[in-house]
């Protein structure tokens, strides 16, 4: 049986905007690392990116959104793309991007250590992996 936290994990109308104006999050997934939870997110407010965000309870709360992906930043972000649903493997966040628009073939495929998934992005190139399928 499910049963609601006390609270929101994260309201947007409480957020102070991320760079280039990010602020709405959505479509999240939760993940247990070795000493706190990890929540990555779509995030969104003129563009689509990445965030992350951590607290020691499942429930919460949560620190402040870390925007970890967007289309400025030194990882390759072919815009417009948006993240869902990311997931876990052998000690790796994936994060699948899809295209949008009329860019919905496109698909790309991040990575990062479970465990340092906070951290702003610097991905190579021969880490993206591309096509998703």
């Amino acid at each position: 049986m499910f049963n609601r936290t006390s609270g929101s994990i994260n309201d947007a109308v409480d957020n102070t905007p991320l760079d280039h104006g990010f602020v709405k999050l959505y479509g999240g997934t939760i993940f247990r690392r070795e000493n706190d939870w990890l929540i990555v997110s779509a995030i969104g407010g003129g563009s689509w990116g990445m965030q992350a965000m951590s607290s020691p309870d499942a429930a919460g709360p949560y620190s402040a959104p870390v925007l970890v992906l967007w289309p400025q930043s030194d990882a390759y972000h072919p815009a417009p793309t948006e993240p869902y649903p990311a997931f876990e493997a052998g000690g790796f966040v994936y994060a699948p991007f899809t295209g949008l628009n009329s860019n919905r073939e496109f698909q790309v495929m991040y990575r990062a250590p479970l465990e340092r998934a906070t951290e702003r992005s610097k991905i190579p190139a021969a880490e993206i992996r591309v096509p998703l399928f």
